[in-house]
């Protein structure tokens, strides 16, 4: 094997851990009354989040966010938060760090809702400043 032949075979093997670990934590999350999904679309990562975002699901849904930028084939992560029945400041949060994340590989994050109250959340919070509502 040469080395080439050997970076793309780890690569297949971290892209597959990636991928259990991310069945893992969906299975948490929909035991937690919170639904992730993720569509992938070039170098577009889109996060459909459904349910209720707080405290208690945050952590684990950052995670599984994380997980899939790892890749660092993503210049754009959109929250879908369409389907989205709450959110406390927990969830600024959850997007807050991703946007951190973005911006150190010149990457966007952009927000879709259709929850006026989660759009005054957002607004009021501030964090029209760093991402753009869609």
């Amino acid at each position: 094997l040469t080395k080439l032949d050997l970076i793309l075979s780890r690569k297949k093997i971290i892209y597959k851990e990636i991928s259990l670990v991310c069945l893992y934590k969906r299975f948490f999350l929909e035991r937690m009354n919170i639904m992730l999904e993720f569509e992938i679309n070039n170098t577009i990562l889109t996060a459909k989040i459904s349910g209720e975002l707080d405290q208690h699901v945050s952590g684990e849904l950052r995670e599984a966010i994380d997980l899939k930028l790892a890749t660092g084939i993503y210049n754009t992560l959109i929250f879908d938060f369409s389907e989205l029945s709450f959110m406390d400041s927990s969830g600024i949060a959850v997007i807050m760090g991703r946007v951190k994340n973005m911006q150190a590989v010149s990457g966007l994050v952009k927000v879709r809702t259709k929850d006026e109250k989660i759009l005054k959340i957002l607004t009021i919070s501030g964090i029209d400043r760093y991402v753009e509502f869609i």
